[in-house]
């Protein structure tokens, strides 16, 4: 299959969206010809930009070619089975074009989350007029571009069957995050009182989660664990964040590598109060070993089961509660991280993983197309591709003889 992907460069260390982006297109590559025209790098100068071109390195190092040639001349280079764009705001941009010049390929949109049932989450939350306003357009701006793909990626289940709701006609499937699985005779015992909370502060439901557990949870956690201490580690801290850090509050912005933090915690926090889609962060620390204490939100979407592989609390009590049990009992803590460990492994391993993208991407043309102007768009491609021409090679002369 030649796939043509449509994004931005992924980001692996700025995100759990990035994250999961990169090692999907690195499985893709695995059986798949992948040509990847990225946003943020065509047309410009990159020795201004050292940490997009290292981007660049890392993507091409998976076996993608990256093309610095603008959309349309990517379009109209080679025929692709399949055009893949991250992000519905992506796909508004480009799609029609994208159809007018590959009539015959398949356009697949990734969800990455359904936005949507985000913002419904945080109306539900707040009981603001507004943010319910807000939840209402961002529904009907995703569903009409949604309209118009062959197929969706979801990233949970929850998420398909939101999406399947609203549109039975929707063909969608499901790619969970993806992680590295610490080995058993790696984890060791966390002796002691540290907790972390990893996630980037560009990400509204992250600002709120933090502001949550240190105003109505932290108290309550210091009254009963003296020695607790906390690290925040993400992307872009906003004031309000960065104001968290005290004697036993450690903010420390962007990290290139979240792994040492997470070996040196005792106890991952997330305790959203809103949101959508898969938290990379829960699937993160559970990879590492590490037990989680989350909120039913932060749960959603994973198949995680409370005091089984994780800890769900939705009080601020409750909350503080599930982190003093890990810290003082040491059977219950060993046992979350060792079922926390098989779950993953079970479920959102690279090789679990694996097998649901080559079943996805390994004959796209399994997926009946939704358009049906293909010979329109024959021509209209015929005619994109003359006045490229006549731009490379004929009006840029004709611009320079009339100076």
């Amino acid at each position: 299959m030649k796939i043509l992907i449509i994004a931005d460069l992924p980001r692996p260390d700025r995100s759990s969206a990035g994250f999961r982006f990169y090692n999907i297109i690195k499985l893709m590559a695995e059986t798949c010809k992948i040509n990847f025209c990225a946003l943020d790098y065509y047309d410009r100068d990159l020795s201004e930009d050292a940490k997009t071109e290292d981007y660049r390195r890392k993507t091409e190092d998976i076996g993608v070619s990256i093309s610095k040639a603008s959309i349309a001349q990517s379009l109209l280079s080679e025929k692709y089975d399949a055009i893949f764009f991250e992000y519905y705001f992506t796909a508004e941009h480009y799609l029609d074009m994208a159809r007018k010049l590959q009539p015959s390929a398949r356009f697949f949109i990734d969800t990455v989350d359904v936005h949507y049932r985000r913002l419904f989450s945080k109306a539900n939350l707040t009981q603001k007029e507004g943010d319910y306003t807000d939840a209402m357009l961002m529904k009907s701006r995703e569903l009409a571009i949604y309209k118009k793909a062959d197929v969706l990626i979801a990233v949970t289940e929850d998420d398909k069957k939101a999406l399947q709701k609203e549109n039975q006609d929707f063909c969608i499937e499901v790619i969970p995050n993806i992680h590295t699985i610490a080995e058993d005779k790696a984890v060791l015992r966390r002796k002691g009182a540290d907790l972390i909370f990893i996630g980037t502060f560009h990400h509204e439901p992250n600002v709120d989660a933090m502001l949550y557990f240190v105003n109505d949870i932290w108290t309550i956690v210091k009254r009963a664990i003296p020695q607790a201490r906390l690290k925040i580690v993400g992307t872009s801290p906003t004031t309000e964040i960065q104001a968290l850090a005290s004697d036993s509050i450690e903010v420390t912005g962007y990290v290139e590598n979240t792994l040492p933090y997470l070996q040196a915690s005792s106890i991952s926090i997330a305790p959203l109060r809103f949101g959508a889609g898969m938290k990379g962060k829960i699937g993160e620390a559970m990879a590492a070993g590490l037990p989680v204490v989350t909120t039913t939100t932060g749960a959603e979407g994973m198949g995680l089961t409370h005091g089984i592989d994780v800890l769900i609390a939705d009080t601020p009590d409750d909350f503080a509660a599930c982190i003093s049990s890990l810290i003082r009992n040491d059977s219950l803590y060993a046992d979350i991280v060792s079922k926390g460990l098989q779950f993953m492994r079970d479920n959102y391993s690279d090789e679990a993983v694996r097998v649901r993208v080559k079943e996805v991407f390994s004959n796209v043309n399994k997926y009946p197309s939704v358009y049906t102007h293909q010979l329109f768009d024959s021509i209209e491609r015929l005619r994109y591709s003359i006045n490229l021409f006549l731009q490379r090679n004929v009006l840029w002369r004709l611009k320079g003889a009339g100076r």
